[in-house]
């Protein structure tokens, strides 16, 4: 395969990959809101208790993550990508036949797993591999997947809620997984090219080379991007999720807090390619941690808004910023730890990541509980953003530490 060839062919595997975005993720993640009324009416629980559907689902993000992480390292891609995708199919199928509360919130968890087994690590894995010198800018074209998917998803999950009903409307939302997502994954995808070399002929980090999961674990850079990742879940979760509420206590009407919460997250399509697009210009550690430390002084000027038009435009700016670190993350474990073991840390990383989402808003919340305000939880995620900025920004590269390990003497002949 030229180098031509590859490259076109790394682009298809971005659309490819955008596709099952749109396809796989964007009804688990853009259907839990507009199934919420129905499925509350049929269950007769309390809110907080079928909250848990949503929870649980990103819980199982968290397992699929280092799950899918370790297979891709040791089988192709697509595979893992296949399976996931066929689970998360089959489960919105069950959900349509679903008649307990236990059963809802643990297909909800699997739902998590399936969509992320097919998308979230296989997506950054993969991009990593094929691409070096523009691999931002793939990894952004790609994750705009994440940003419209759920937002189509929405519409299409709410239009056959009020014509068929909500059961019907589950078993309908897999039918472009099983007849699209999932072909074009078996046909198009594939872990790496067939050469150890990146499109546009540039080796950055050989295919093959980098950090066994054994001395990773043992490096500074490991631990502060994963705990710099746990930060960033935290605080830009539990900002997002209460932002509604907090919104509403000050004043400002339901449609509006909704409609900033929308544009907030629509907004993370322009963050994607922007942040890619970054990534590609400059060190990729250095890129994600001035993002952190924007995002954090767009929260905070967002949350201090004095009007609501100045508040709409810094609600999309958060959005924007929001976006940075996901596209970005995979660049710096590559930086750091290279791609021999890509899959696997990668996968690590994200635990701390899905870890401080679920946490974030649970933190806000008991905060607010016993405060009657969200203040106090707000400032300290915003500094709690900046310390994240910090961290990432402290990283070694693996070529740094590569020249820095101790060098065996040579053998001198007798």
């Amino acid at each position: 395969m030229t180098t031509e060839e590859r490259q076109r062919r790394g682009w298809w595997i971005v659309a490819s990959l955008f596709l099952a975005m749109v396809l796989v993720n964007g009804p688990v993640l853009g259907t839990p809101g507009v199934f919420f009324m129905p499925l509350l009416k049929q269950f007769g629980v309390q809110r907080a208790q079928l909250s848990l559907m949503s929870s649980l689902m990103f819980v199982g993000f968290g397992i699929a993550a280092p799950a899918s992480g370790w297979l891709l390292d040791r089988i192709e891609a697509r595979i893992v990508m296949v399976s996931g995708a066929v689970l998360t199919a089959l489960t919105f199928v069950a959900l349509g036949r679903v008649h307990s509360f236990t059963g809802l919130v643990a297909a909800y968890m699997i739902l998590g797993f399936g969509a992320g087994a097919a998308t979230f690590v296989p997506t950054q894995f993969i991009i990593t591999n094929w691409f070096g010198a523009r691999r931002g800018t793939a990894l952004g074209i790609a994750f705009v997947g994440m940003a419209l998917g759920p937002m189509l998803a929405a519409v299409v999950a709410q239009h056959l809620i009020s014509t068929l009903g909500w059961r019907v409307a589950y078993q309908m939302l897999p039918i472009p997984i099983l007849l699209i997502a999932i072909p074009v994954i078996a046909i198009v995808i594939r872990s790496r090219p067939p050469q150890a070399v990146e499109p546009g002929g540039q080796k950055t980090v050989p295919a093959r080379d980098g950090l066994e999961v054994g001395p990773a674990l043992r490096s500074r850079s490991f631990w502060l991007l994963a705990g710099a990742f746990l930060l960033f879940g935290l605080a830009a979760n539990g900002i997002a999720f209460h932002l509604v509420p907090y919104l509403r206590g000050r004043g400002y009407d339901a449609g509006f807090a909704a409609l900033a919460l929308s544009l907030m997250f629509g907004a993370g399509a322009l963050g994607d390619l922007a942040f890619g697009l970054l990534g590609d210009r400059m060190r990729s550690r250095v890129a994600m941690g001035l993002n952190l430390i924007v995002l954090a002084v767009v929260a905070a000027a967002m949350l201090r808004a004095p009007g609501p038009e100045l508040l709409m435009v810094l609600a999309i700016g958060f959005g924007i910023t929001n976006a940075g670190p996901t596209v970005l993350e995979p660049m710096v474990a590559a930086d750091c730890f290279g791609l021999k073991r890509f899959g696997s840390l990668t996968g690590l990383v994200h635990i701390g990541g899905t870890a401080g989402a679920v946490l974030g808003p649970v933190i806000a919340g008991a905060v607010f509980d016993r405060t009657g305000s969200y203040w106090p939880a707000f400032d300290a995620f915003i500094v709690i953003l900046i310390v994240s900025g910090t961290m990432v920004m402290l990283c070694t590269p693996l070529a740094v530490q590569n020249a820095a390990a101790p060098h065996p003497a040579p053998a001198v002949g007798c």
